[in-house]
């Protein structure tokens, strides 16, 4: 049998495989899904397919609110937290872990049955791709793990030496691997909705997490308190055997990879972000008369929030950035002058000049760090899904800085 034709048949293989869970876990939620199913494909992996043409306006899933799992406040497990302060993502969490280790006795079997059981995000490279990262990604990498052990570490103190009432295990001895992949399956699979009394939820949405997220889908999501449905419905058509999309929200690349575990090829709203040191720095280097920062324009630019929002999209600098080294280079220390070129833009050509060779020198010196930091990335081999992701990830930014060079 051919490469080729070995993986058409691992395609069908898993296509039905993941198909017979859905079905099992539709007919225990009771859904209909006449126009969609799962699928398989090679830009995502698992998704949900069109059985047949989706128009504009049509509803791609209506879940009925009882599916929707959320933190219930009478479930066994919460009564074994001591001194715990609820939280609607750390509840899930932990509904989560105490559902998946009752296994076929969980309510939840279906639906756990369809969960992945590993994740792509930053967070899982291993410890030597963490001191590979560019500084950037290993200072939000450090930033969530702490967050996550603090977690961790505060949910085995409330369970203290509280017996599980399924198995009569002490709960304390719960695994942190576990913890973490309950954490990241309710971060990459959670849904908001709003009740009939306006409380903000946060909910597990069985079926509806099939989705995958692209930024040129437009959906609208809503609730019928009525029939009790939360319905999602797509703004764009989709053709049948194509994969049907959802939007999961404004997200650069920085945001889907920390907190979905995905990167986008081309994303609209991406940006590549520089610090205010950088660009004080580069202004200094163009020339030494611009070395220090009056009073006077350091209170400027800290009042108009100037040294923040200093990126650089696919299409454009920001304002920021750009008002920013203007009020650098300015030769007026008049705060009436300054405010008025600020946000009038209305520059002199010679400052237009300067501001251009500035911005160059930034993407310039920007695009060198990102090489040297993928060549070093590019040093290990058989790396995880996540580290190949900060890869690519790094490669985006370079393609965003090389668009456009002024």
């Amino acid at each position: 049998m051919g490469r080729t034709k070995r993986k058409r048949k691992k395609k069908r293989e898993n296509e039905r495989n993941d198909w017979t869970v859905v079905i099992n876990l539709q007919k225990t939620m009771k859904v209909k899904c006449g126009n969609i199913r799962v699928g398989h494909f090679k830009e995502t992996g698992r998704g949900i397919r069109c059985t047949r043409n989706i128009e504009k306006g049509d509803t791609l899933i209506a879940l009925p609110l009882r599916n929707l799992i959320t933190p219930d406040s009478t479930s066994k497990v919460f009564s074994l937290l001591k001194g715990y302060d609820r939280h609607p993502q750390l509840d899930l969490s932990v509904l989560l872990i105490y559902e998946s280790h009752l296994d076929r006795d969980s309510e939840y079997y279906c639906y756990l049955s369809t969960l992945p059981e590993s994740y792509s995000n930053l967070f899982f490279c291993t410890a030597r791709e963490a001191d590979l990262l560019p500084n950037s990604l290993k200072k939000l990498l450090t930033e969530q793990k702490k967050k996550v052990e603090s977690l961790f570490e505060k949910l085995v103190y409330c369970l203290n030496d509280s017996k599980c009432p399924h198995c009569g295990m002490t709960m304390s001895k719960l695994a942190r691997d576990k913890f973490i992949w309950a954490w990241f399956t309710v971060n990459t699979r959670s849904v908001y909705y709003e009740d009939e009394e306006h409380n903000k939820l946060m909910a597990l949405a069985p079926l509806l997490d099939m989705f995958n997220h692209s930024s040129e889908a437009q959906t609208d999501m809503s609730i019928d308190f009525n029939n009790q449905l939360y319905i999602l419905k797509t703004n764009v058509g989709f053709k049948k055997d194509t994969q049907a999309y959802i939007n999961y929200g404004s997200h650069s690349n920085l945001t889907l990879l920390l907190e979905y575990g995905f990167i986008l090829p081309v994303n609209p709203y991406d940006e590549v972000k520089f610090t205010f040191e950088e660009i004080v720095d580069c202004v200094k280097q163009y020339s030494h008369k611009y070395g220090s920062i009056s009073k006077l324009k350091y209170n400027f630019i800290l009042s108009n929030r100037l040294n923040q929002n200093l990126v650089k999209t696919l299409d454009e600098f920001s304002w920021n950035m750009n008002s920013l080294i203007y009020v650098l280079i300015a030769e007026d220390e008049n705060l009436g002058i300054l405010q008025s070129k600020t946000y009038s833009s209305e520059l002199t050509r010679t400052e237009q000049q300067i501001t251009n060779t500035i911005k160059e020198a930034l993407v310039q010196n920007k695009l060198q760090i990102l090489k040297d930091e993928l060549s070093e990335m590019e040093h290990l081999k058989n790396c995880t899904e996540s580290f190949r992701l900060a890869k690519e990830f790094v490669k985006t930014n370079m393609a965003i800085l090389q668009k456009n060079l002024t």
